[in-house]
C-alpha cells in the first residue's frame, strides 16, 4: 500500500510540474503588433507583428519589451542606437529615445487607449502604438480607424471610420471624428476623404496587401494604420451564352431538351436489360404452363 501511494504521489507531482512548465511557456512570449511614427510624422513601423519576450527581465511582458524588440529588428543600428528608456519611482518606465529621437515629446497607446508608462503588460494580439510629437505644444491628435485589419475583394467597398483622441473644455479625454482627412494607400494620397462623421467608403481595384492610413490638411494628426488584405474578384463565367452543348441549371440536358450523351447510353442500357428480363420471365412462365398441361 505504501509503495502504491508513493507511485501515485510521484505521478501527481510530475503532472503538476508539467502544468507549471506549460503555464510558464505560455507567458514567456506573446505576438504583439507595433506601430511607430517618427519625428517627421512618417509611419516607420506599420502595425507589424513581433514575438515579444521579457528582454528587460522584470518577469512580465510589457510595452517596453515590445518597443525594444521592434527597434532591435527594424531600426538601423538596432535598439542600442534608436531606443532608450528612463525609470522613476513616481512615473515608472518612460521613453527617452524613440526611433533615434531624443526630444522627449513622445506618446504611446495600447489598443488605442492612452497609457501612462511602458510598464503596462501586453498579451497576444495587442497593438502598441508609439510616436514622436511633431508640434512644440504637443497638439498632435492620435488617430485610429474603427478596425485594425480588413479583408475585401478587389473593387468592393470598404467602410471605415476615422477617430481621434482629444480633450474637452475641462481637459477631460474624449474621442472625436476626424473630418475631411485624405486616405493614403501604401503611402500615396487617394481621392477618398472622410465625411463630417469621420466615415468613408473606400475601394481598391487590385488584389494585394495594403497599408491604409490618413493625413489631414486642416489639423495635425498622428497617422492611423490599417492593414487591408484584398483578394481578386471571382471570375464571371459567361460561357453559357451562345453554345448548344452547355448544360442548363439544375439538369444535364442540351438546348433541345434531349438527354445528354451519357444519359442516352444509360437509358438504352436500361431498356435492353428490361427487355432481356421480360423475355426470360416469359420463357419461364411458358415452361411452367407447358409442364402443367402435361
Amino acid at each position: 500500500m505504501k509503495k502504491l501511494f508513493a507511485v501515485l504521489l510521484t505521478l501527481m507531482m510530475s503532472f503538476s510540474a508539467l502544468g507549471v512548465t506549460a503555464f510558464a511557456a505560455e507567458t514567456q512570449s506573446a505576438e504583439v503588433y507595433v506601430t511607430i511614427v517618427d519625428n517627421t510624422g512618417k509611419v516607420v513601423v506599420e502595425q507589424e507583428k513581433f514575438t515579444v519576450t521579457d528582454v528587460d527581465s522584470d518577469n512580465a511582458l510589457t510595452m517596453n519589451d515590445a518597443l525594444y524588440i521592434a527597434h532591435e529588428e527594424k531600426y538601423t543600428g538596432k535598439a542600442a542606437a534608436g531606443y532608450a528608456t528612463s525609470h522613476s519611482a513616481t512615473y515608472g518606465t518612460s521613453l527617452a529615445k524613440l526611433w533615434g529621437d531624443t526630444s522627449g515629446g513622445f506618446g504611446y497607446f495600447l489598443n488605442n487607449e492612452y497609457v501612462l508608462n511602458l510598464d503596462v503588460a501586453v498579451q497576444n494580439g495587442d497593438r502598441v502604438n508609439a510616436f514622436v510629437y511633431t508640434q512644440p505644444d504637443y497638439s498632435d491628435k492620435y488617430s485610429f480607424f474603427d478596425v485594425n485589419t480588413v479583408s475585401a475583394t478587389a473593387g468592393s467597398e470598404i467602410e471605415l471610420k476615422l477617430s481621434a483622441n482629444a480633450y474637452d473644455a475641462s481637459c477631460n479625454p474624449i474621442v472625436v471624428p476626424v473630418a475631411n482627412a485624405v486616405i493614403t494607400v501604401n503611402g500615396e494620397r487617394s481621392t477618398f476623404k472622410t465625411d463630417s462623421e469621420g466615415k468613408l467608403k473606400l475601394t481598391i481595384a487590385s488584389a494585394g496587401d495594403y497599408i491604409i492610413s490618413a493625413v489631414s490638411d486642416t489639423e495635425v494628426i498622428v497617422p492611423a494604420v490599417l492593414r487591408a488584405a484584398v483578394s481578386a474578384a471571382p471570375a464571371v463565367d459567361n460561357g453559357s451564352e451562345g453554345s448548344g452543348n452547355n448544360t442548363a441549371e439544375g439538369g444535364n440536358t442540351n438546348n433541345s431538351g434531349v438527354p445528354a450523351t451519357g444519359e442516352t447510353s444509360l437509358v438504352i442500357t436500361a431498356v435492353i436489360l428490361m427487355s432481356i428480363s421480360l423475355a426470360l420471365l416469359a420463357g419461364v412462365t411458358a415452361a411452367k404452363k407447358k409442364s402443367y398441361e402435361k
